[in-house]
C-alpha cells in the first residue's frame, strides 16, 4: 500500500473529496506534499512497511521500486534471529525459531535422516 492509498483509505479526518476536517481545509498531504502530524503519529504506524518507506523518502526523496524492496528486505531481516549452523559453524538467518541448519547444511542432514529411516523401516538402503 503507497502512502497516498493509505492517507484516503486510512486516515479518518480525510473525506473523498480531499477535504481534512483537522485542518477544515484540503488535506495538506494531497494539496502541497506537506508533512501531515496526525497521520505521522496516528495513521502511519498502523503498518511497519509503509512506514519505513515514508521516512526514507523524507530523508531522499522519492524511491524507486528496487529501493523500496531493499527497504523492506531489511527490515523484513531484521526481525529474523540469527543462528549459527550445528554442522559447519555458518552464521545464517533463520526463517523460524526451530531452525539448526543453514540452507546448504539443511539437505544433507534431511537426506541422511531419510536414509536412516529407510534403512530402518526396510533393513537395507535403496540408495
Amino acid at each position: 500500500m503507497t502512502t497516498k492509498e493509505m492517507v484516503s483509505n486510512e486516515c479518518s479526518n480525510y473525506f473523498s473529496d480531499g477535504y481534512c476536517c483537522i485542518k477544515d481545509k484540503k488535506c495538506i498531504y494531497f494539496s502541497k506534499g506537506s508533512r501531515c502530524n496526525y497521520f505521522e503519529k496516528n495513521v502511519l504506524p498502523l503498518d511497519a512497511e509503509p512506514e519505513a518507506i515514508y521516512y526514507q523518502e523524507l530523508e531522499e526523496g522519492r524511491l524507486s521500486a528496487k529501493k523500496k524492496e531493499a527497504i523492506l528486505q531489511a527490515k523484513h531481516d531484521r526481525n529474523r534471529p540469527r543462528k549459527k549452523c550445528e554442522i559447519c559453524g555458518k552464521v545464517f538467518t533463520a526463517e523460524s525459531n526451530r531452525q539448526k541448519y543453514c540452507t546448504s547444511c539443511k539437505r544433507k542432514v534431511h537426506n541422511h535422516s531419510q536414509k536412516k529411516y529407510r534403512t530402518r523401516r526396510t533393513g537395507t538402503c535403496d540408495r
